[in-house]
């Protein structure tokens, strides 16, 4: 692709024009989180693009950002927490103006399976009320959730409410381990994508047919410059290091890397392991490293923003992260 005339050029600028006469509404559970840079990259291209994209979070994030995610959380609509006056007139609006659309939503969510979720769906129903009379003035967009959890819910409800389309993106969590009204929300959507072929096969088996053939394989995109060593060379130590980026959670399988590195050491390889991220299993892992004598090779460095997550890349030898499928069902 080449930035100035030729076929390259041309492709590229007919991309542009098209992106450029986009108009989409991101809808995410809590946005932007640490550890959901996808959605950071995907935001940020689109932007780059040209694309008048709304972003709409239904809750706040935490403290625990990076500098580009607090730049981004400051073009990001929270709906929640809203005031009751605000609530209250979303619903008397929708209610009065489209009263078909609203109670024929509302017995409709609430007459699907998963009785034990019903609660929980009446609330995701309130929020996706407030969230179309949010987005009133953007009538016409497509809107997209991010996981098809309760921001597929709000967007299902949202884009009933504007007459308009919306779709989503499967990830992980919610497809094997808390698939609430999954084949409804991918069934209810213009189409969905899901990030590896695994998941996309899954849920074509859901769904039927003609569902199915809307359920599309998109991987998440990276920029491969970025991960560029300096100079085109990497340092190289005296060991080997190994790297892994993760929630520290059963689905990544890091038991398993630091038995490995037990291993390497015993058969007299020179190597260290650094374990970047957080998560409910740090103890049990920190443990397990003291327990195998591994506290001088085996590191944890703790959650960190991109930025830094990719100078560990360019140093390390080898990738490594050993996923398995968890106890409650959940995997990558």
């Amino acid at each position: 692709m080449t930035p100035h005339g030729g076929a390259g050029g041309a492709e590229a600028s007919a991309a542009d024009r098209r992106a450029g006469s986009l108009r989409l509404s991101y809808i995410v559970g809590t946005y932007p989180v640490l550890t959901e840079t996808f959605i950071d990259r995907e935001v940020e291209t689109l932007l780059d693009r040209g694309v008048d994209l709304e972003i709409v979070s239904i809750r706040r994030p935490g403290a625990n950002l990076s500098s580009s995610q607090r730049a981004l959380s400051r073009r990001v609509r929270y709906l929640l927490p809203a005031s009751i006056p605000r609530l209250v007139v979303a619903h008397l609006v929708a209610a009065i103006t489209r009263p078909r659309i609203y109670f024929g939503t509302l017995a409709w969510l609430l007459t699907r399976p998963h009785a034990a979720a019903r609660s929980r769906t009446a609330l995701h129903f309130a929020t996706g009320v407030y969230a179309a009379w949010t987005l009133r003035d953007r009538r016409g967009v497509h809107i997209h959730a991010h996981f098809v959890d309760r921001a597929a819910t709000v967007a299902l409800v949202a884009s009933r409410l504007l007459n308009t389309t919306y779709s989503v993106t499967a990830h992980a969590r919610e497809i094997y381990v808390q698939p609430v009204l999954l084949k409804e929300r991918i069934g209810q959507a213009a189409f969905a994508v899901t990030c590896t072929e695994y998941n996309r096969t899954h849920l074509s088996h859901l769904v039927v047919p003609a569902v199915a053939s809307r359920v599309m394989r998109l991987y998440h995109g990276l920029d491969l410059t970025a991960f560029a060593e300096p100079g085109g060379r990497r340092v190289v130590g005296p060991d080997h290091v190994l790297l892994a980026v993760a929630q520290l959670k059963e689905k990544k399988g890091l038991r398993y890397l630091i038995e490995a590195c037990r291993l390497l050491v015993d058969r007299g390889r020179a190597i260290r392991c650094e374990i970047v991220g957080d998560g409910p299993l740090r103890g049990d892992l920190e443990r397990q490293v003291r327990e195998l004598n591994l506290q001088e090779l085996v590191v944890f460095a703790g959650a960190l923003p991109f930025s830094e997550v990719l100078e560990r890349y360019r140093l390390a030898s080898a990738f490594v992260l050993p996923c398995i499928v968890a106890s409650d069902g959940d995997r990558d």
